[in-house]
């Protein structure tokens, strides 16, 4: 797709490839992400405060939104006899380069197992988790 303002990247997980495409949104976009000599500004900082409540982590220059996006898991369901046997979650995270990474039963996806069970409480939602593999299973209490 030379000429068009498209990115791509490929995932792998375990048992899985993921292909992505992420078609940059913008008619404006000119192949340059945010974080470039103004984006740190005052000005500019004061006008994204209060059109978007936040401001972007400084440690992802690449990555200009909601400091918790960055945890991104993927849906997985595992069927069995044509039906849906178990709901998990492919742990993943955008790292500092701003490329998502798959990660397993460590540091940094028991961080992101606990930052989506902790969301998923304070939703007043059922659902629980627990590491089957290096992937989070989803069960209802």
């Amino acid at each position: 797709m030379s000429g068009d303002s498209t990115s791509k990247f490929i995932l792998s997980a375990k048992d899985c490839n993921y292909h992505m495409d992420i078609t940059q949104a913008s008619p404006n976009f000119k192949g340059e992400v945010h974080g470039g000599k103004d984006s740190n500004n005052a000005e500019w900082v004061k006008k994204r405060v209060g059109r978007f409540g936040f401001i972007p982590d400084p440690e992802y220059p690449t990555y200009p939104f909601h400091p918790e996006s960055v945890y991104c898991p993927v849906a997985k369901l595992v069927l069995e006899d044509g039906k849906v046997a178990s709901y998990r979650m492919v742990l993943m995270k955008v790292e500092r380069d701003g490329v998502p990474y798959v990660h397993g039963q460590g540091e940094v996806g028991q961080e992101i197992f606990d930052y989506m069970q902790r969301i998923t409480t304070e939703a007043g939602l059922n659902g629980r988790l627990a590491w089957v593999g290096d992937e989070a299973e989803i069960t209802a209490e």
